[in-house]
């Protein structure tokens, strides 16, 4: 993971293979085109291009480094200079300073402290320490952020903390295991920060057949396990829980996520923008479910209570703050849909309502008018399922099967003015495959066997 933001870099090998964009999206053709619909389209390599221009950070260099855009000498001298004239706001800085410092004598708090990157960090991993060396009340702790913001890093580090003030039992779920790369390495990185060794203090086992940590078995002062076990499994390990960590929460089915809830310590993380922070539905549901579970448990159980906390983190790690490239990449991909969409004509009847074919090569002309269109729709997918890829784009933009459907309510058409999109559907046609292309596959089929 990077810090603090970097560069990205476009190679090409002349200037004229920006005009070919066919030779430039050569794999994006071999992977959307089908039998029946072979004409293919680089709309989305059009856009790329001309978003380009509004990147307030983007030079043009050839092979000698030279500047092809005579007025980007200019633009970065003034960038150069304005930014060596502006006082850099450290008050952040100066605050995670602080905070590390006067928790140095905590061990090992403060080691572990001392490898968040921002204040936020160094905040939500104390709260996530102080819930586990609690031994009277049961938290539930919430962590939510975009991406690039530390969440996996702070919830490694808890892990770490809780290791060390004694939890014998730690079970971490997610829907994928590669979804938990940051938080193993950041669970190690707190290791080394106690001066645990690997083969000699804690053990790795792994999955062999789909290459991923299974277990983790410490036995430094006592025998303590950190297993990884997925959401349908939960139920059967209930009895052993002390802590539950659930890493991108918001993947898990509705139904599958109210059994992971019960009588232990739970840390939940989940991305809210970017393309792994769609599904805003299944989030809504998620926090619904979680107080329901909280108010149930704190009213039936009068010896333990269970405290409920949400964190949110917004500095960012990977950009800088209000980096010009993650604004860029976040309106050229949609990353960053509407938090509170309004419909101007409220929820008419749908048996009044129309539904229209998009006009692609309209929809993703670069036009201020249609980007804003493309952002509602986006909005729309978003909402209603998880994890949005930038792959989805390109398909909408590109794929010759793929078209997009429109439901909106009843409008007068003038120049300008967009409706409300009450409804969006992304479908794709299949059949009329001819009998000579089925043979030649199964022949094919019959000659590799």
């Amino acid at each position: 993971t990077i810090e603090g933001g970097g560069v990205i870099i476009f190679l090409l090998e002349t200037k004229n293979q920006v005009k070919n964009l066919n030779k430039l999206s050569k794999n994006s053709k071999i992977k959307f085109k089908s039998f029946p619909y072979r004409t293919w389209t680089g709309r989305f390599f059009d856009i790329l291009l001309f978003s380009l221009h509004e990147c307030s950070t983007f030079v043009a260099l050839d092979d000698k480094l030279d500047f092809l855009r005579k007025k980007e000498v200019k633009f970065i001298k003034k960038f150069i200079d304005s930014f060596q004239k502006k006082p850099q706001k450290n008050s952040k800085k100066n605050l995670l300073y602080e905070l590390v410092q006067n928790i140095q004598g905590l061990e090992p708090l403060g080691n572990l402290a001392s490898k968040a990157k921002t204040f936020d960090q160094a905040r939500a991993f104390l709260t996530f320490a102080e819930a586990v060396v609690s031994k009277k009340n049961f938290y539930t702790i919430i962590l939510t952020s975009a991406r690039g913001r530390g969440k996996s890093a702070v919830l490694g580090l808890s892990s770490a903390s809780a290791i060390a003030y004694g939890c014998g039992n730690i079970f971490v779920t997610s829907p994928h295991p590669e979804n938990l790369h940051s938080f193993f390495a950041f669970l190690f990185i707190g290791f080394r920060q106690m001066n645990y060794k690997e083969n000699l203090d804690y053990e790795i086992i792994q999955n062999t057949k789909f290459k991923f940590i299974e277990k983790i078995r410490i036995s430094s002062t006592h025998r303590q396990e950190i297993s990884f076990v997925f959401p349908h499994e939960i139920k059967e390990k209930k009895n052993q829980i002390e802590l539950l960590i659930i890493e991108e929460a918001a993947a898990i089915p509705e139904e599958d996520f109210k059994t992971l809830l019960g009588p232990y310590n739970i840390f939940i993380s989940s991305t809210n923008s970017g393309y792994e922070g769609s599904g805003r539905t299944l989030c809504v549901k998620m926090l619904n479910n979680i107080k329901e579970f909280h108010y149930i448990s704190s009213a039936s159980n009068s010896e333990t209570t269970r405290t409920l906390k949400e964190i949110i983190l917004e500095e960012p790690i990977r950009y800088s703050e209000c980096d010009p490239v993650e604004k860029w990449i976040n309106k050229l991909l949609c990353l960053d849909p509407l938090k509170n969409p309004v419909f101007l004509s409220g929820c008419p009847d749908p048996k009044i309502c129309k539904i229209f074919l998009v006009d692609r090569n309209a929809l993703f002309s670069g036009h201020k008018v249609s980007r804003c269109l493309i952002q509602k729709i986006f909005n729309i997918f978003a909402f209603s399922h998880y994890k949005n890829s930038p792959d989805d784009l390109q398909l909408l933009c590109d794929a010759p099967s793929h078209r997009i459907l429109i439901m909106v309510p009843p409008f007068n058409f003038s120049i300008g003015f967009l409706p409300d999109i009450l409804c969006a559907l992304h479908i794709s046609y299949e059949g009329q495959i001819s009998r000579s292309f089925v043979q030649r596959n199964l022949l094919k089929k019959q000659i590799c066997e």
